[in-house]
């Protein structure tokens, strides 16, 4: 179900969506949410690399934020060169619980 929001946008967004708008032949409205879509997808992973890096939040909560998978994220987080939060104690732990 969509929801309605109403918003004041900065001319130079308005004239760049009318123009989207007629080269793609799609309503603005259609336009602004592609774009909110894909803005929130990218913001939710910068903040999940955010709290990762700050040790705010594990590899699986970054995960779960960016709604991707653990792999994906370890991906995203290898290419943005975070190191990872696991220590050869934690990992000899976890090993010998296995």
């Amino acid at each position: 179900m969509l929801k309605q929001i109403s918003m004041r946008i900065p001319e130079e967004f308005y004239e760049t969506l009318e123009k989207l708008s007629k080269l793609e032949r799609q309503e603005k409205s259609y336009i602004v949410r592609e774009a909110l879509k894909k803005g929130l997808e990218n913001l939710r992973k910068e903040i999940a690399i955010k709290l990762y890096k700050e040790r705010k939040a594990t590899l699986s909560e970054a995960g779960k934020l960016a709604d991707i998978g653990i792999g994906e994220m370890m991906e995203i987080l290898i290419k943005e060169g975070v190191k990872s939060g696991i220590s050869i104690e934690d990992f000899e732990e976890s090993e010998k619980s296995l």
